[in-house]
Parts: structure tokens; sequence; C-alpha cells
């Protein structure tokens, strides 16, 4: 990472926090649901005549990890915003050292310190990419497809293989993995596989999960 400074310290103006909703092209099926909107907060930090964005990651309950869009949206906007909207800051370190005394809730301090970044590296009139330290113009990415039908797992996977993408994530539940492997697997030897349960297995189905070995999963 560059240790950028700013010749004068980069004053947070204003903010704005938003919650959007927007429905997907296609539901999403996990193991614990299926998933019709992607609902999610934005903040807009505003500096030095340009704008930071940043998008919330916390779901709306906690199935992945304790913090949720509620508990996150309340603590950047009860806690975290004025602490630091009307004050100035020489790099986004300091951002980061200005939460430490709050404990956990790592997605909204998170939120707030992606939207400083990208509004600091504006305000510089750089890159993200290279203010982050990057080397390169592009990365490979990957996919996370959601549970279907095995043959439309399969044209999705052709599908997005055919687009470039470099790792393929396939959503599994009990009952709906093997079968699902073996047929990708089989037209796909050598594509970068992972699948993600969302944790619906136990050990109770340890001679299930040794089964996955066979099939080189990432």
């Amino acid at each position: 990472m560059l240790d950028h400074e700013l010749r004068e310290p980069l004053v947070i103006e204003s903010a704005d926090l938003r919650l959007i909703e927007l429905p997907l092209l296609k539901p999403f099926t996990i193991s614990s649901g299926t998933m019709v909107t992607r609902v999610a907060p934005i903040l807009v930090l505003r500096g030095g005549g340009c704008e930071g964005y940043a998008e919330g990651v916390a779901d709306v309950l906690p199935d992945y990890l304790p913090e949720t869009i509620v508990s996150s949206m309340m603590m950047m906007r009860d806690v975290l915003l004025p602490a630091i909207v009307g004050k100035h800051f020489a790099n986004p370190q300091e951002i980061e050292r200005s939460f430490r005394p709050w404990r956990d809730h790592q997605m909204a301090k998170a939120t707030v310190e992606m939207a400083f970044w990208d509004l600091w590296s504006k305000v510089q009139g750089l890159p993200l990419w290279q203010v982050l330290g990057g080397t390169r113009s592009q990365i490979e990415v990957g996919v996370s497809l959601g549970i279907r039908e095995i043959f439309e797992t399969w044209e999705e996977v052709a599908l997005h293989v055919e687009q470039g993408y470099r790792r393929i994530k396939l959503k599994v539940t009990a009952g709906h993995d093997l079968e699902l492997l073996d047929a990708v697997r089989a037209r796909f030897p050598d594509i970068h596989l992972t699948v993600d349960a969302n944790c619906c297995y136990t050990l109770a189905d340890l001679a299930l999960l040794r089964k996955l070995d066979s099939y080189g999963l990432d």
C-alpha cells in the first residue's frame, strides 16, 4: 500500500447514507433460502470538491455474520459518521485509527473506510487501484452461482467460462452436491472450482464431505 499524504489534510464536509433495493435478474438460491432482491446501504462522502462511494455488505438477517443492515446503518449514522464529518484526515490510516475505540461492527467500519479511500484517491487525482498498491490494470474475477437444476447450472458455468471468469463457485446443499459436481467436472475438468454450502452440513455428513476431495476443489 502506498503511503501517500495530501499537502493539506482532507476535510470530510458531508455524508449521505442511503438504503437501496434492487431486483435481481434471476432468483439466487442457497441452502437457507432464495433471494430475489439485493438490499444494501450506499454511503457518499464529500470533500475537496469530490465524492467517494461505498456499498455496505451486511445482510438483512445475521445468517452470515452477527452484523445486519439495521445494525450497520445505525452504527454509521449514530457513531462513525458523526465522528468524522467536519474533521480533517491526512490519509485513510487515520480513519481506521479513529474507529479503534469501538468494538466489532467491521462491516460498518469498512463501508466508511472504503468511501474515504475512494474520496481520498479522487482528491489526489490518482486511480484507486494505484493508491491501494495495485500493479495491474486488470484482475481475475470469479462468479457465485445459486442452486438450480443441474442442467441449468451446467449451462451457467459454460456461459461464465466463455465470458472469461477464472473461478466458479457453486452453491450446494444436502442432496444437491455430488451429482452436480460430477456433471460440472465432466465438462470442465480444469477450471478453478469451489463450493459453498452455507452451513447446511454437520459432522454426520463427514463421509460425504470427504468425497468432495476427489473433485479438485480450490
